[in-house]
C-alpha cells in the first residue's frame, strides 16, 4: 500500500501476503519488470500474464490458472489501464490489450469457474493535471457499456446453485 492507501493494482500483491484463505491469484498486463519488482512473500501464488505475453501467451496462461482449481469460486477484478487507448483512458501507464480480447478472456472465466464477483476501476478522475476531453468521456462511457452489459449478460446466465 501506497503511504497506507491501496491502488486498484496494489491490492492483490497486499492480499496475497495477508489473505490466509486466498489460494491463487491471476495478474494480466502489467510489464515483465514490474512483476520481478514484486518481493512479496506468495510468489507461488501468483500467476503472471506479463504484457509482453498479453497477444501470444495471455489466453494460454489464463486457460492454465483457470483449470488448475476448478472447482474454487472467481473473484475478478478489472483495472481498465490494462486495455488500450482506443478502449479506455486513464490516466496511469496505458495498457495494449483490446476491449475484445478482455471479454474473451472474462467469458472465459464465466466458462471454467463459478464467477462470485466482480469489480472495474481505472476511471480517470477529473482532479488530474490532465483535464478529461469529450473523446476521453466518450471512449471510457462506450467501453463502460460494454463491460456493464457482457456482465450482467454473464452474470445473469451463471448457474447460482450447484
Amino acid at each position: 500500500a501506497f503511504f497506507g492507501l491501496l491502488s486498484c493494482g496494489s491490492w492483490a500483491g497486499e492480499v496475497l501476503d495477508t489473505h490466509q484463505f486466498l489460494s491463487h491469484i491471476c495478474v494480466a498486463g502489467p510489464g515483465l519488470k514490474d512483476f520481478q519488482e514484486y518481493k512479496g512473500q506468495a510468489g507461488t501464488k501468483l500467476t503472471r500474464i506479463c504484457r509482453e505475453d498479453l497477444s501470444d501467451r495471455g489466453e494460454k496462461i489464463l486457460q492454465e490458472f483457470l483449470e488448475t482449481d476448478p472447482d474454487l469460486p472467481l473473484y475478478i477484478s478489472i483495472d481498465k489501464d490494462v486495455l488500450r487507448q482506443e478502449d479506455a483512458r486513464t490516466n496511469w501507464d496505458q495498457g495494449e490489450l483490446p476491449l475484445d480480447q478482455l471479454l474473451r478472456w472474462v467469458d472465459l472465466a464465466f466458462e471454467k469457474r463459478k464467477v462470485i464477483g466482480v469489480d472495474i476501476c481505472g476511471e480517470n478522475p477529473s482532479d488530474t493535471a490532465r483535464p478529461i476531453s469529450g473523446k476521453d468521456l466518450q471512449i471510457n462511457s462506450r467501453t463502460n457499456r460494454a463491460l456493464l452489459l457482457f456482465l450482467k449478460k454473464k452474470i445473469k446466465s451463471q448457474v447460482i446453485l450447484d
